[in-house]
């Protein structure tokens, strides 16, 4: 049984089987394999394989190594999954793990862990490596390396997006830089690390940013940042600039009393309900209310009698103490006219 083979293109070409053979296969034979990996389930006809690896070679000398690079690869693969009929070349789909498919499918998905995928999967352009000088292989390298670069572009900016979000904008920070490295001159992607930076509060470094954008921009192509970007980094400054002004506004004074004050200030006046209120007594202190009551009853019963009796005494014996003085006084009559 033909051991199942990977093949990576993105960022190099990289073929993983256990197949000895496969360390064995050609540039030409490997470029082929390449290209029917990314176009699975197409069928190709010879004429435009041999132009495409063999266009300097004669008709009958390109047909002739094609015919090589097919039985070469026919080694390391199942056979069954390269169809030839008649006059077409194609691979069956799914015979091959290929990261170019699987990053374009990840990106259908859409999801954030799909999205997530396929920006591991980006480890670079497609087929970096390449060293093959042939017109119209060049030609389709190069329209496939742009547009799986703007796949991945759109990928590295719609993930940022979402890890905003999420509240992580130092991984949206990197992927904004990732995109800036790949190209310099999208806008969306310096506007991605301003919005990074910002929810980082890094408002300073947002603002030198876009700086660097505005003179990237006018020193480039001779335009402005466009009104998304202006409004974005206007909004960062206004509220920059609120933050600023509350930190340098001194603290409020309105509840602040100082001691000398608060200890001179006239307490509030207690409510009825206050002062009536009936606070719980227990026993002991019920018994040492009732001990002080009985005291002073006694107290002031003992000198209410003495009071009594010294007023007797002086009622009776009068201020010199003969007999008339003790004795009640005869009321008075009126004259006779």
């Amino acid at each position: 049984m033909v051991p199942a083979i990977r093949i990576s293109l993105l960022g190099g070409f990289e073929l993983a089987g256990q197949a000895e053979s496969v360390r064995c296969l050609g540039k030409k034979p490997a470029a082929l394999l390449a290209y029917l990996a990314c176009n699975q389930g197409k069928r190709h006809t010879r004429e435009k394989l041999t132009a495409l690896l063999w266009g300097a070679h004669p008709e009958l000398q390109a047909r002739q190594s094609l015919r090589q690079a097919l039985s070469n690869i026919r080694k390391i693969i199942d056979p069954a999954a390269l169809i030839t009929s008649g006059d077409t070349v194609s691979l069956k789909p799914g015979a091959i793990e290929c990261d170019v498919c699987q990053f374009q499918a990840l990106l259908l998905e859409g999801t954030t862990r799909a999205l997530e995928q396929a920006v591991e999967l980006y480890k670079g352009a497609l087929l970096a490596d390449d060293t093959l000088d042939e017109e119209h292989w060049s030609e389709w390298l190069s329209r496939e390396r742009q547009k799986l670069e703007e796949l991945a572009l759109d990928a590295f900016l719609r993930l940022g997006d979402a890890y905003l979000g999420m509240q992580r904008p130092g991984e949206a920070l990197q992927l904004a830089q990732r995109a800036i490295s790949m190209n310099v001159l999208r806008e969306d992607a310096h506007r991605l690390a301003i919005r990074a930076y910002a929810a980082s509060g890094r408002t300073t470094d947002a603002i030198r940013c876009y700086n660097a954008l505005v003179a990237l921009l006018d020193r480039e192509l001779g335009v402005e940042p466009d009104e998304i970007t202006q409004k974005l980094v206007a909004t960062i400054r206004a509220a920059d600039k609120s933050r600023s002004s509350l930190a340098e506004r001194p603290p409020s004074t309105d509840n602040y009393r100082p001691n000398l004050v608060s200890d001179f200030t006239p307490k509030p006046k207690r409510t009825v309900s206050e002062t009536n209120r009936v606070l719980p007594l227990d026993s002991q202190t019920v018994s040492n209310f009732q001990e002080r009551l009985d005291s002073y009853v006694s107290a002031r019963t003992q000198t209410s009698h003495f009071a009594s009796a010294k007023f007797d005494r002086g009622d009776q014996e009068g201020p010199s103490g003969d007999a008339a003085a003790r004795r009640p006084r005869a009321p008075v009559q009126g004259r006779r006219s």
